[in-house]
């Protein structure tokens, strides 16, 4: 049997900040999902902390439309 933990949570614009301090606590590559429908296009991989921080405030602020109004950061698996 296999168990499997994964860290992850959910961020909103009005919560940005947590997700910049949840975003420390992971090693990179940092993954972002758009919690919505974004056609297959609303999930980034990325290396660089700092390029992370900036496309959560990115896809908050609307990148990927509404499907991006909440992003689950997750640890990469």
């Amino acid at each position: 049997m296999l168990n499997l933990i994964v860290i992850f949570s959910c961020f909103n614009a009005t919560n940005v900040k947590d997700g910049y301090a949840f975003l420390e606590t992971l090693n990179p590559p940092y993954v972002l999902k758009a919690d919505g429908l974004a056609a297959g296009k609303g999930v980034l991989i990325l290396d660089n902390h700092a390029e992370a921080k900036a496309e959560l405030k990115a896809m908050l602020g609307g990148k990927f439309g509404e499907a991006s109004a909440k992003v689950v950061i997750e640890e990469f698996l």
